[in-house]
């Protein structure tokens, strides 16, 4: 599995999931009218939360990249951790609730999230 291509999935489908929160934010509360507000609201407002852990992942793996030496078992509990989040235990986290609902109503967080699916054999 290569590694830098799970990244780049995992990124589109993080940047589809904060359009899909920034969308979900302007309906509740206001317009986000400026992108030091958004990232502002990323960074510190309860509804972006659950993104963090992708955000997080995004990040181990850019620093196992970054290295240049993957270690086999360190990219191994990578890829499973991912298939964790991934996949639908019916455990009901924070994350898995919000996860599914965007996949659900989101076209493009489905598109995104079926490419990981398949890359990753789940």
């Amino acid at each position: 599995m290569n590694l830098k291509e799970i990244r780049d999935l995992l990124l589109v489908l993080h940047s589809n999931l904060l359009e899909y929160q920034k969308a979900k934010y302007e309906k509740d509360y206001e317009a986000i009218t400026n992108s030091a507000q958004f990232f502002k609201l990323v960074t510190s407002h309860v509804d972006f939360v659950w993104l963090r852990t992708l955000s997080e992942v995004i990040v181990s793996i850019d620093e196992l990249l970054e290295k240049g030496i993957l270690v086999e078992k360190q990219q191994e509990d990578l890829v499973a951790y991912i298939k964790s989040l991934l996949e639908s235990k019916g455990l009901e986290s924070a994350f898995e609730k919000k996860y599914i609902r965007a996949i659900a109503e989101d076209g493009a967080v489905a598109v995104a999230h079926g490419a990981l699916l398949k890359v990753l054999k789940i």
